[in-house]
């Protein structure tokens, strides 16, 4: 059985949501009323701001999160490629879509700003090298000016483009999930 429990899983940098302004989180917000204002319903954001609890073991609650998810929004960033964890956060997703047979439609990359190293820089490792690399293959949207346009018309109409590519991947996992559904009916005959 597919099990999504959340509709998108937030990856991110925490030096990118710094207090007292929370870019990241006031991100997080506006994409949830972008999506309810088109759709008429609520989406399942998993944002480990709200997602988890004191005194939980944190990294169980994400990776559980992240299998859970039918998409990972990354919020691409100097430090953001520079983290371990949200390395391992990535690879854990591609399993993910590798398990459910949807390779490469799940991830959706958010440039948000090009501070510190670039990812072209020659003295990054390989593996950063080639994640990068495959982030960048991805289904992508700039929001590096988000602090300065983010009441723009265009801007909006970038935040309504994500939801779109949300809301197909629902679809799609959906659809998914009446196709077992189906076939465990007909193994049980």
């Amino acid at each position: 059985m597919i099990d999504k429990r959340h509709d998108v899983f937030i990856s991110y940098a925490h030096k990118d949501n710094p207090k007292p302004g929370k870019p990241i989180t006031k991100l997080v917000r506006r994409l949830k009323e972008t999506y309810r204002d088109l759709y008429k319903e609520e989406i399942n954001v998993f944002f480990d701001e709200d997602g988890l609890k004191p005194g939980e073991l944190w990294e169980n609650k994400l990776l559980e999160s992240l299998r859970q998810s039918a998409v990972m929004i990354v919020i691409l960033s100097s430090d953001y490629y520079n983290r371990e964890y949200c390395y391992k956060e990535w690879q854990r997703f591609l399993d993910c879509e590798l398990h459910l047979a949807l390779p490469g439609e799940g991830i959706l990359v958010g440039k948000w700003n090009e501070d510190g190293k670039s990812p072209d820089d020659p003295t990054l490792e390989r593996a950063i090298k080639l994640w990068v690399q495959d982030l960048r293959s991805r289904q992508y949207f700039d929001i590096s000016d988000w602090q300065v346009c983010q009441d723009s018309a265009a801007f909006h109409q970038r935040i309504v483009e994500v939801c779109e590519l949300i809301r197909e991947r629902k679809q799609i996992i959906a659809e998914h999930q009446q196709v077992v559904i189906y076939v465990a009916q007909q193994r049980k005959y």
